[in-house]
């Protein structure tokens, strides 16, 4: 599955992504963009990371979706590394997509559906009153091994129910 967050700004997407990548690592995520990943070179940037977070997915970033489906189906992939010849792998980077609205493809099949993980950002927080600019930062210094511990969490339920929460919001 490829995690896709979907909203317009001031709903904290952003944030979302940036406390994922706190809690992987700097040396374990790369920040690949969706559209790039059509390039041998640009998947080489995914592999032995946990994650690829793209920020301002594009619309148009899953039109030609052939290598996203093999990404995230964990089918080899070719990959280039500069200066080296090519290569199969098997990326085990799990993909985040940040998008203002729902990426366009030209795969509207079953397949092609299942693979995505839609979760809408409806909330925007735009009154100065409740807006924290900091929210990050405090995420990040103080609260990361309790996210970190809800991670794993979500992760353990999940292999017990052996597939992701079904949710009526997501089908929609």
């Amino acid at each position: 599955k490829a995690l896709v967050l979907v909203g317009n700004g001031g709903n904290n997407k952003s944030v979302y992504s940036d406390i994922v990548r706190h809690v992987c690592g700097e040396e374990n995520y790369s920040s690949a963009m969706v559209s790039d990943l059509s390039s041998p070179v640009s998947r080489a940037l995914l592999e032995g990371k946990l994650v690829n977070t793209s920020d301002e997915t594009p619309r148009g970033a899953l039109f030609d979706n052939s290598n996203f489906k093999a990404l995230t189906s964990g089918a080899p992939v070719l990959i280039k590394k500069l200066y080296k010849g090519e290569f199969n792998a098997t990326i085990r980077a799990k993909i985040i997509m940040n998008c203002n609205e729902m990426p366009m493809s030209a795969d509207k099949s079953e397949g092609g559906l299942r693979r995505l993980l839609i979760i809408r950002f409806n909330k925007k927080f735009t009154d100065e009153n409740i807006v924290d600019k900091h929210l990050k930062t405090k995420i990040t210094s103080k609260e990361l091994p309790g996210v970190c511990n809800l991670f794993i969490d979500a992760y353990k339920k999940m292999c017990l129910r052996g597939s992701f929460t079904d949710s009526e919001n997501v089908r929609e």
